[in-house]
């Protein structure tokens, strides 16, 4: 339902930094105990009563300048089909890096950042210092785990096409457009010998 939870704040927020109140003012705001923090889609902005009666004043004043950076970046509607996790880390620090000095300090303090499990609207969150570390930590195992599936498939595409190039060129009595150092070569490169080697026997006649 709509709230009137963060009015304390935005009150504060009007009084140091004008412009970013008129953004606020334009958001309808909720209660939403089911959102561990802060969010926001940029139209709307979620807030769990519980937390934010746990905050300061300055943090809570550099919360709502948070959520309101990400609707003046249009980062709900830019991040298109980029890893959300990724998206929403890489939104957090720009948005921080963007707020008021005083602001951005208390920002800073409060540990703001995002997280994609925290409210699957478009989530802003503010969390403490070692749950964002698991947070990264976790984040990092993952992009490991998929830049080792990544090499796996760029290694199997390669000894795909070094297969396709021999066997072309053997087929087509071209042998001597193998390259001698396959291994050295990147799957651009091979497809472009491949290319190549398909040209030639294209014009190279056939043995009677």
């Amino acid at each position: 339902m709509k709230s009137n939870t963060t009015q304390d704040a935005a009150v504060r927020l009007m009084l140091k930094f004008p412009f970013w109140s008129e953004l606020y003012y334009t958001m309808t705001i909720y209660d939403d105990p089911d959102c561990p923090t802060l969010s926001t889609d940029g139209r709307n902005m979620w807030v769990n009563p519980t937390f934010w009666a746990g905050l300061t004043l300055p943090l809570k004043i550099a919360a709502l300048a948070h959520e309101i950076g990400h609707k003046m970046l249009l980062h709900s509607t830019r991040r298109g089909s980029r890893n959300p996790m990724l998206w929403n880390i890489a939104a957090d620090y720009v948005v921080n890096a963007s707020l008021p000095r005083t602001a951005s300090s208390w920002a800073r303090a409060g540990s703001m950042t995002s997280s994609t499990k925290a409210c699957q609207r478009r989530p802003s969150t503010m969390k403490s210092n070692r749950s964002l570390s698991n947070s990264h930590k976790a984040q990092e195992e993952a992009m490991g785990k998929e830049r080792v599936k990544r090499r796996r498939r760029n290694r199997a595409a390669n000894k795909e096409m070094a297969t396709m190039i021999r066997t072309t060129a053997v087929l087509a009595g071209l042998e001597r457009m193998i390259p001698v150092r396959m291994t050295s070569l990147s799957l651009t490169r091979r497809k472009e010998i491949l290319e190549e080697i398909s040209r030639v026997a294209a014009t190279t006649p056939s043995p009677e």
